[in-house]
């Protein structure tokens, strides 16, 4: 069977597709003679390929590698017979993203047409994606024409979907026009950002992402960026106003943080915040009891005790790992177990202080960093107990108990 019958099959089961999770699944199952072209062609599509959300964000095939010589044959004869965007975006892109092949700059531009193609297909956050993939090739061609008129496109896409309940398609659309070249930015951005606000005033944290795309726009500008700062400050102010509990006293620390360097507009969140009795949201202090078997503590203390002389007892106990472990085998595992979170890509988390008062919203360094230090204290716990006890202390009790008072919070 010849590459054109091949490639015709393939085109066909494949412009049914609506995203690219759909395409492993539509791809033909080859004959005996298409197994050449089939398996490269399976290998291109089985290779994860993240698109950011801002089109001056990096887009990448993160595990690409420089497949053999037939595999780079295969993917570019189904590319020069395909007229599928699907095919054409990912065989375009992938040959593009290698190091120097013969007429990159073609496929670049065959990649960043079929990425339009499909953007006029799909729908939602899909068409949203693929449409940002068009402007990048674009932006690397320095073809600004072609540029502009995907610009003109996604400013159309977000007046026609700043209405929709799900914000997610409108802001990446924004955020197209927003992070554009300068040079080719719209004129009316501010009319967009006013209508944004007019729908999602009820909500303050997607009108805090707004504020923060004016502020890449202010640029170091010191009049707008202060302008922006307050008005963020009262939308989390009015937000407080509006809700009532813990959501209430979060806005309020919200409004703090924001208001670092407005000390007029801090002391009235602060002054509101201190009204809350935070018991009656439920905080509490958690505590750890941990038990030590005496005889396990008379072996442990005999290894420096027993030494002849105070020296070799140093020694003896600088060979210890460290209470909490080795910091980068924590590291590494607190690392492991967020990738393996899938619940906290879909949720906001709040830490709330019952001492201080403060609470913030995580981000993903505090996520990485109250992760790290679980299993620091876990390990602690169970590995370094021993350590809790002074050497001079009687063991021939029966286990002692020792409360340690760890997490003074509530994570809401």
């Amino acid at each position: 069977m010849s590459i054109e019958s091949y490639t015709a099959k393939l085109d066909s089961q494949l412009s049914t597709c609506r995203n690219w999770s759909e395409v492993e699944d539509h791809l033909p199952t080859p004959v005996s003679d298409e197994a050449e072209w089939a398996d490269a062609v399976k290998v291109a599509f089985s290779l994860w390929f993240h698109i950011p959300d801002r089109p001056d964000e990096l887009a990448r095939f993160p595990n690409l590698v420089v497949p053999s010589e037939q595999t780079l044959r295969s993917w570019q004869a189904v590319l020069d017979q395909s007229a599928e965007p699907v095919v054409r975006a990912r065989l375009g892109d992938l040959l593009w993203q290698l190091p120097a092949k013969p007429r990159r700059h073609r496929q670049s531009r065959i990649a960043s047409q079929a990425y339009e193609q499909l953007a006029g297909r799909w729908t939602g956050l899909d068409a949203k994606n693929a449409q940002i993939r068009a402007l990048q090739l674009a932006l690397e061609l320095d073809d600004r024409a072609r540029a502009a008129s995907l610009i003109a496109t996604a400013m159309s896409e977000f007046d026609t979907t700043i209405d929709d309940a799900a914000p997610g398609v409108s802001f990446g659309y924004l955020g197209i026009l927003v992070y554009a070249p300068p040079g080719l930015r719209s004129t009316d951005l501010p009319s967009r950002f006013e209508r944004a606000k007019t729908v999602y005033a009820a909500q303050p944290h997607l009108l805090k992402q707004l504020i923060e795309m004016q502020m890449h726009l202010a640029g170091s500008d010191p009049v707008q960026r202060a302008a922006l700062d307050q008005e963020l400050i009262h939308v989390f102010l009015r937000a407080a106003e509006q809700s009532a509990g813990l959501a209430s006293y979060l806005h309020l620390q919200s409004a703090i943080q924001a208001a670092q360097n407005y000390p007029a507009l801090r002391d009235i969140a602060m002054a509101h915040q201190r009204e809350f009795d935070l018991t009656s949201l439920g905080a509490q202090a958690a505590t750890a009891t941990l038990e030590i078997d005496p005889h396990r503590l008379r072996r442990h203390r005999a290894c420096f005790l027993d030494r002849p002389n105070w020296q070799e007892a140093i020694e003896k106990m600088l060979e210890l790992p460290p209470p909490s472990g080795y910091a980068d085998a924590n590291s590494t595992e607190a690392r492991a177990s967020l990738d393996r979170d899938v619940f906290r890509f879909a949720v906001s988390q709040h830490l709330v202080n019952v001492d201080s008062g403060h609470a913030r919203t995580l981000d993903s360094e505090d996520e990485f960093d109250w992760e790290l230090g679980q299993i620091e204290l876990r390990r602690f716990q169970d590995e370094a107990d021993l350590l809790l006890v002074p050497a001079g202390t009687d063991s021939s009790a029966s286990p002692t108990p020792h409360r340690a008072r760890c997490l003074e919070g509530v994570v809401a």
